[in-house]
């Protein structure tokens, strides 16, 4: 997710294979919230923004099944429930993932480390253990935060060619 700026909020999933290479990607439109919009919504505003308007637009224009789908947006593991994967967040060093200081309610939210990089997972355990398995194979070739540069960048220049 980037902030676009005046032009709004821009979403961007890549779907990679294990040797980093892109399978799929898809954006979203830019999306501003009005000031009525920011009023109703109050506190959970950024909730309205990333799951609704740009996460759930995303996953349903999935195409390709993900082994788990990996996000920096904490708020964006609300959307786990609602998808037949795991989730996993790379979320900032500050803490866990939460919408309101509180922590996420998942039956199931998990923490590991790979390659010095913290991961927070939610779903099912043995689709976690296998997306974990997976994350580690991974970056052996590649750091894990590394297709999250290549969808800002080409979310920048979607955004540049769109002005």
């Amino acid at each position: 997710m980037h902030d676009g700026g005046e032009a709004g909020y821009v979403g961007g999933l890549l779907v990679v294979n294990g040797f980093g290479r892109p399978l799929e990607f898809h954006c979203t439109a830019p999306f501003q919230p009005t000031p009525t919009q920011a009023i109703l919504y109050g506190a959970t505003l950024a909730n309205f923004i990333y799951c609704e308007q740009l996460g759930g637009a995303l996953i349903r224009h999935l195409k390709h099944h993900p082994l788990a789908l990996v996000v920096q947006q904490p708020l964006l593991l609300e959307l786990a429930s609602q998808s037949s994967f795991p989730w996993l967040c790379l979320p900032s060093p500050t803490g866990l993932p939460s919408a309101d200081g509180k922590a996420m309610p998942f039956a199931t939210l998990r923490q590991w480390t790979i390659a010095e990089q913290r991961l927070i997972g939610c779903g099912n355990e043995a689709e976690l253990d296998a997306a974990i398995t997976y994350c580690r194979q991974f970056a052996d070739r590649l750091p894990l935060d590394e297709p999250f540069e290549r969808i800002r960048q080409a979310l920048e220049m979607a955004l540049g060619q769109a002005r």
